[in-house]
């Protein structure tokens, strides 16, 4: 009786977050389990569904899964079915395979693409951890969702794309005809990404080196060209992709392992006009870790610092020069530009390099 009024609580609406404060999903007996736990995962998954207005509830989502974090590992496979299934994917998918993209059918909506991005962030922030076993399908489904939608976005016409140039932090969603289908492709593109570095944000060894390079081309390639111009009012999502990969020496390798113009590109957002100082902060991020990790490490100084010596210098003595009238030499921003050129020019062999602008 107490299990019935227990689902009968988590069905109402007024009631359910309530009901949760007493509900200790890992004290259900095992002889219950079963079925009773099976119930209240697909329940708790309807709220995180839940919409109110047009937009969900990310408070409903964490209770849901602050809720389902009683669960074991095995029991967690039903909300990723439940989750990877409108994907037309299960929870067992790609395991043991070579990864590759794979194609994204017609008859899975844009909406629940969208759907299924949007939970990623909330699951892998509250049980990401827990669901190693699973990131096989769940990083697969990712990138085949962002390589879609850029496949898609390089469709559109010249004319369309030079409209289309956009600052991915400040996206949103359009409401109708064929600008609808393009923004919520970028709002898509912009999710998966986040989603991609929430994986590499999560504190669990697994190996990452085969996501990479079989999706660079369709999903990272692209968007270099026009990454500087990209990253002037704040940093998108794909650079902070970037500086999330510089967390590690052994993700940051993948700068520079796969297209020639992805560190080059990133340290040109130094030097685009009108930059915003949040995204110079950013590439800083990215410099100084890479040089940190260069300090005792000859062969990731030959990797990821020295083919770059002449555009660091050059870049960062531009913008010195160009902050030097609008602040003062004691401010923590120039002190940081100081700080950053002095250690790159350790490395310079050039000595046809003019002084440092701040030494004279």
């Amino acid at each position: 009786m107490h299990q019935e009024e227990t689902l009968r609580l988590l069905i109402d609406e007024t009631k359910w977050r309530d009901e949760l404060t007493s509900l200790h999903v890992s004290s259900i007996e095992m002889k219950d389990r079963l079925q009773l736990v099976d119930v209240i995962i697909r329940l708790l998954y309807g709220h995180m569904l839940e919409k109110k207005g047009r937009s969900r509830d990310s408070d409903r989502c964490a209770a849901a899964l602050t809720a389902m974090a009683g669960c074991t590992d095995q029991e967690l496979s039903l909300l990723m079915d439940l989750m990877l299934n409108p994907m037309q994917s299960e929870s067992a998918a790609r395991q043991g395979d070579i990864f590759s993209l794979h194609h994204v059918s017609s008859n899975v909506l844009l909406k629940q693409q969208t759907g299924f991005l949007t939970l990623l962030g909330d699951v892998l922030k509250n049980l990401g951890s827990r669901l190693t076993a699973y990131w096989l399908t769940l990083l697969g489904t990712t990138l085949d969702l962002v390589a879609n939608a850029q496949g898609h976005l390089l469709s559109v016409t010249a004319d369309d794309a030079v409209e289309q140039v956009e600052n991915d932090a400040d996206e949103e969603e359009s409401e109708s005809g064929e600008t609808l289908n393009s923004r919520v492709l970028r709002s898509m593109r912009q999710q998966g990404l986040k989603g991609f570095a929430d994986f590499f944000r999560c504190p669990v060894e697994f190996d990452f080196t085969p996501y990479i390079p079989a999706s660079f081309p369709a999903i990272f390639t692209p968007r270099l060209e026009l990454l500087n111009q990209e990253n002037i009012q704040a940093p998108s999502a794909l650079l902070e992709l970037f500086y999330v990969w510089t967390s590690r020496p052994e993700f940051a390798v993948h700068l520079v392992q796969h297209d020639p113009r992805a560190l080059p590109k990133i340290l040109e957002c130094l030097v685009a006009a009108n930059v915003k100082q949040s995204v110079i902060d950013r590439v800083f991020d990215i410099v100084e870790r890479l040089l940190s990790y260069t300090a005792d490490d000859g062969e990731l100084l030959g990797l990821l610092i020295q083919p770059h010596i002449s555009q660091l210098l050059k870049n960062l003595t531009t913008l010195v020069e160009r902050t030097k009238a609008d602040a003062a030499l004691s401010s923590p921003i120039t002190q940081r530009q100081i700080s950053i050129l002095s250690e790159v020019a350790r490395y310079a062999q050039d000595s046809t390099w003019p002084s440092l602008p701040f030494a004279a």
